[in-house]
């Protein structure tokens, strides 16, 4: 299993046992919202389109996402 597989199920088991619990849709939904916001966080104009799209950590966060959807 691949470390972003692994990132994917971590972050929505944990999305999933929170104070009132999520069905599994409901924890993939979150996660998802919780990776795009993370990817988003980098703002545009620190870096260039191509040098954010080339970063490690946004082709992980991507792999994650993609993930997260593939549960």
């Amino acid at each position: 299993m691949s470390e972003a597989q692994l990132k994917a199920k971590e972050i929505v088991v944990q999305m999933q046992y929170q104070e009132e619990p999520l069905n599994f849709e409901q924890a993939k939904k979150c996660a998802l919202k919780c990776v795009n916001q993370i990817i988003n966080y980098v703002p545009k104009k620190v870096i260039t389109e191509t040098e954010h799209i080339d970063n490690p950590i946004y082709l992980h966060l991507r792999e994650v996402e993609q993930e997260i959807n593939n549960l």
